[in-house]
């Protein structure tokens, strides 16, 4: 199961080909959106990542969030938790 998973995430692969194509159909800011929203982890769970925060502090923190996923240039930041939620229910319809 592990190998599985590492050909399927590996940047070469054609599953993270097509990931790329589908995220560059999309506008950026939608795109950052969805991505921040699926890297987070929940505060309550056991461990520790720049991606453990609440919603509030995923926009207090967007700058760094956006940088670990390549995704500050140009990029016009969230004013606010229901701006970022937005953006993402957008980039999944």
């Amino acid at each position: 199961m592990k190998y599985l998973a590492a050909l399927r995430y590996h940047p070469q692969s054609e599953w993270h080909k097509a990931c790329g194509v589908l995220l560059d159909q999309l506008p950026k800011r939608q795109a950052a959106a969805m991505l921040m929203q699926a890297d987070r982890i929940r505060p309550d769970k056991m461990g520790h990542s720049i991606w453990m925060v609440t919603a509030r502090q995923m926009v207090e923190r967007q700058e760094v969030l956006l940088r670990a996923l390549g995704l500050n240039e140009g990029l016009r930041h969230f004013e606010s938790v229901n701006a970022l939620q937005h953006a993402a229910r957008r980039a999944r319809f």
